[in-house]
């Protein structure tokens, strides 16, 4: 279990220093993560196993002197030290999700292609990021406290984010499930060596409840088995959890996210 938390850490880390502006590593268990937006989304400090309180101190300052505010991220194992933290500064609460990991055994099951329905295929869009968002704008509306920006700007720096990249060579590869030419789901692939990771799995709200998420995961899980991966993580939604339990995935721990105001 520690070395898959060590792995999930690895991959969490090499997913978020390609997309984000600029991370700082406070020490081995609280890293920060900064985009350009002055809004909470995509601004992260991540506490991990031994966080304390002195390194969110720190972490925290950085944001203030950027006068930014943040999303903070909490590993289930240190809750309990964080409580007060997050009642003194009126944190909202965000959620709850789950650490997974998909290992070598189970990712064989994957080797086999699947079937889509009629009108529907998959697509590599690293070209194309602009269908690979669109999914992403009703499957995931933007929250009260990122409003000010507005989706058209989230979106638009998300893309931009991704991009970034692909311009620093991260093997990184967006599917998007299309229905005749309309991108209904997306996904997002990572791989580093023999690691990979999924990001971004959604599916536009007009198409959702069909199952076509798992489909493009299903499809995403056979192109690692064809590239040698020898395991796979992502961060599950309590929504989620249940569907890619299904698919082979372990839990390995829980986070709980709190957004600054």
């Amino acid at each position: 279990m520690k070395n898959n938390q060590i792995l999930f850490y690895q991959q969490e880390k090499y997913f978020w220093q390609a997309i984000c502006h600029s991370t700082i590593d406070i020490d081995e268990s609280t890293i920060t993560y900064f985009s350009e937006l002055p809004i909470p989304a995509f601004n992260f400090i991540y506490l991990h196993q031994n966080a304390s309180i002195a390194s969110f101190e720190l972490a925290e300052d950085l944001f203030k002197q950027q006068n930014k505010p943040y999303i903070l991220v909490i590993q289930d194992s240190e809750l309990e030290k964080f409580k007060f933290v997050v009642t003194q500064r009126e944190l909202i609460d965000d959620g709850e999700s789950t650490a997974m990991i998909l290992d070598h055994s189970n990712l064989s099951d994957h080797a086999k292609g699947i079937s889509l329905p009629n009108g529907y295929h998959i697509t590599v869009c690293n070209q194309d990021l602009t269908s690979w968002a669109e999914p992403l704008i009703t499957a995931f509306p933007i929250s009260p406290e990122d409003d000010e920006a507005g989706d058209d700007t989230v979106i638009n720096e998300y893309i931009r984010y991704h991009q970034r990249a692909l311009d620093k060579k991260i093997n990184m590869l967006h599917f998007v499930l299309f229905h005749n030419q309309q991108p209904t789901s997306t996904l997002t692939l990572t791989l580093n060596n023999k690691i990979a990771r999924l990001d971004d799995i959604g599916t536009d709200a007009q198409y959702q409840r069909r199952g076509l998420a798992t489909l493009l995961i299903k499809h995403a899980l056979q192109v690692c088995h064809q590239q040698g991966i020898e395991q796979c993580v992502l961060e599950a939604s309590s929504d989620g959890l249940g569907i890619y339990q299904k698919l082979g995935f372990k839990p390995i721990f829980n986070y709980h996210s709190f957004v600054s105001a």
